[in-house]
């Protein structure tokens, strides 16, 4: 369906649906490769015994669905990853920058420093591990 076509539906329905419908919806979709609107138009035209559209809307741009779940879920938690990789820089600054305006005594200094360091060390150790699994 070419975008002036779809302008000339000019009628516009709002539904709410619940978590798990609206999850298997959007499971659907991408199983087609489609927006979960346009799965939802084509199966509600069926419903009602319109004339469907013979195929289903052209793939959405850019899309990729060749990443399966696994490596989804894994890209996922690597942004989260970053994230906590971005406290720890957070954490670090601030901890130097107590240290220097005496706010913090040396002995309490020395153990943020050595636990940050230990999480610093995991968050590697995790990122490596992700990385070389993601090579295999």
């Amino acid at each position: 369906m070419s975008r002036s076509e779809s302008r000339q539906k000019r009628n516009l329905l709002g539904i709410r649906l619940d978590d798990d419908v609206y999850a298997r919806l959007v499971a659907a979709a991408r199983r087609h490769d489609v927006a979960p609107t346009a799965y939802a138009r084509h199966l509600l035209t069926q419903a009602v015994g319109g004339e469907p559209d013979k195929v289903l809307p052209r793939p959405r741009r850019g899309s990729n669905r060749k990443i399966n779940e696994s490596a989804q879920a894994a890209i996922q938690f690597a942004g989260q990853l970053g994230a906590v990789g971005n406290n720890l820089n957070q954490a670090v600054a601030q901890i130097h920058t107590a240290r220097k305006s005496d706010t913090i005594d040396e002995n309490h200094y020395r153990q943020l420093q050595a636990t940050l360091s230990d999480v610093q060390a995991l968050y590697s150790q995790i990122l490596e591990a992700l990385l070389n699994d993601h090579q295999e």
